[in-house]
């Protein structure tokens, strides 16, 4: 890695902390309700004093102040920081990917950039809150379809294929089940990942997704941090097999199609 490259990424990082920090505002100002989602004041969700622009300085503040509030000293949960330090290492993977200083179409790093912004805020919503706000996948559903068609030139046919099976497959588990094994946001989202991926990327995605999730489950149950009633997000898992797809797609597909066919 060249000097040149090295400071792309790592302003890419830094861009990605800022972003993340405006995301835990805004997931925490969705859920509650709070007026001024995007430009009103930060402050404590423990004391509701206004937060100073040095305790919003993404991941050092936290670090600094110890997960606490400067004026109450409670304790602010660490999924702040993480949300922060997550999409910094997005943004600076994503410019590492497709290369945005070379690349011929920058509007294609951009798109990505943008679709896991709105990825990252799903994974985070739906972990902490276990459902997807509208407000949230209605523009990713926008963004993928728009984009996967004039940006990456996704045929049409494959996008309509992608949109209906990631529909139809969440709709009728929602049904069938009463809206016990997947809620309607995941239906939402599985709209979204096959108009951004297309039909056979978006199997790929959905086969990432189970496998993690099933891992992941057999780990709670195994370590009993979870039975079988307990609710899993499922949102967080498709959202990793969208970035794990969108980054990693072709050869996972070339080698799992070659292997099944």
């Amino acid at each position: 890695m060249n000097d040149l490259t090295l400071a792309f990424t790592l302003a890419f990082f830094l861009l990605g902390t800022v972003v993340g920090s405006f995301l835990s505002v805004l997931i925490h100002r969705t859920h509650s309700k709070d007026k001024g989602i995007v430009t009103g004041r930060s402050f404590c969700p423990h004391c509701k004093v206004q937060l100073k622009p040095y305790d919003m300085i993404p991941l050092l503040s936290y670090a600094f102040l110890g997960g606490k509030c400067r004026s109450c000293n409670k304790s602010i949960s660490i999924h702040y920081f993480f949300l922060e330090l997550l999409t910094g290492l997005v943004f600076a993977f994503t410019f590492l990917n497709f290369n945005f200083t070379l690349s011929t179409d920058p509007l294609v790093t951009i798109f990505w950039l943008l679709i896991f912004t709105f990825g990252i805020a799903i994974f985070f919503y739906d972990l902490k809150f276990q459902e997807i706000p509208l407000s949230y996948s209605i523009p990713l559903i926008v963004l993928g379809g728009l984009g996967s068609h004039f940006i990456l030139q996704t045929p049409v046919l494959d996008i309509v294929i992608g949109a209906a099976v990631g529909k139809l497959f969440f709709s009728i588990q929602y049904w069938v089940s009463k809206g016990t094994w997947v809620g309607l946001g995941d239906s939402d989202l599985g709209l979204a990942l096959g108009l951004i991926l297309g039909g056979k990327y978006l199997i790929v995605a959905l086969l990432i997704s189970y496998i993690l999730a099933s891992l992941v489950s057999i780990f709670l149950l195994a370590t009993k941090k979870a039975n079988r009633k307990t609710k899993i997000a499922f949102g967080p898992f498709l959202i990793i097999g969208l970035y794990t797809t969108a980054l990693y797609g072709q050869p996972i597909a070339e080698w799992y199609f070659n292997l099944t066919f």
